[in-house]
């Protein structure tokens, strides 16, 4: 594992080949989020997998709305060589990356998203209103509240690991920021105008609403091709990386 050059933000290279995937890491992630593919990555693929701003070694954004974010992934899209790459987005990565990848489109031939959610179910819209930041910290910054989160989410993990264990070492104003961001996307009419090949996959135990929502993806881009990790739930890259990676290296 090896770090990018000359990129606007903090990026390792998985892998050597010559076809790129642009990877972005989820909510409160970073760019070892994608680490579990790594011994599966063919000879002919590289995944390019940054810390999107403001999480681990990036700096914060030039301005904290879904615009500004947008534009510094694009950017750091931009000067990556060869021909167009498959964007592999992780939960929230994979929406915040399609407003990157609008504004070049050019440069992919291919989406995969992960567990994306297609609207916030309340269970997180809760930390976003006024006087949210209370049950946030209480939530994520503090190691109980974090052990009974993990506990009341056990049922959608497959893994040993908590799925917010992670958030003891975060920096939670920024998890705080990108949350309320993402509590203001629209809906995923915004990205109806994306006419790429697009697959999603989810793990079998993954959240209602992820599910619920694949309706919604579906008639924006009734091409859609939906992947169910068997076994899985909402952490497949650690889960089932070899069944994820079937469908990742398949075209």
């Amino acid at each position: 594992m090896s770090s990018a050059a000359a990129s606007p933000l903090h990026q390792h290279v998985f892998g050597h080949g010559p076809q790129a995937i642009y990877g972005l890491h989820g909510w409160g992630g970073d760019h070892n989020t994608f680490a579990p593919l790594e011994r599966l990555i063919p000879a002919g693929y590289r995944i390019l997998s940054p810390d999107m701003p403001g999480y681990g070694a990036s700096a914060p954004p030039e301005r904290w709305d879904i615009p500004s974010i947008a534009r510094e992934i694009a950017r750091d899209m931009e000067p990556v060589p060869g021909g167009p790459m498959i964007f592999l987005g992780n939960c929230s990565g994979a929406l915040l990356g399609l407003y990157a990848v609008m504004l070049a489109p050019h440069r992919f031939r291919r989406l995969v998203l992960i567990d994306p959610f297609a609207w916030m179910p309340w269970y997180f819209r809760v930390f976003t209103v006024p006087g949210g930041e209370i049950p946030y910290y209480s939530t994520f910054a503090n190691p109980l509240g974090r052990l009974i989160a993990n506990a009341s989410l056990s049922r959608r993990m497959e893994t040993e690991t908590g799925m917010v264990t992670s958030f003891g070492s975060v920096n939670h104003a920024v998890t705080l920021r990108y949350l309320r961001l993402l509590g203001g996307i629209r809906g995923v009419d915004d990205f109806a105008a994306l006419r790429l090949p697009v697959d999603i996959v989810h793990g079998e135990r993954t959240f209602q609403a992820i599910r619920d929502g694949l309706s919604r993806w579906r008639r924006i881009w009734p091409h859609l091709k939906v992947h169910e990790l068997k076994g899985a739930a909402h952490l497949p890259i650690q889960e089932a990386p070899e069944e994820l990676a079937r469908v990742l290296f398949a075209g």
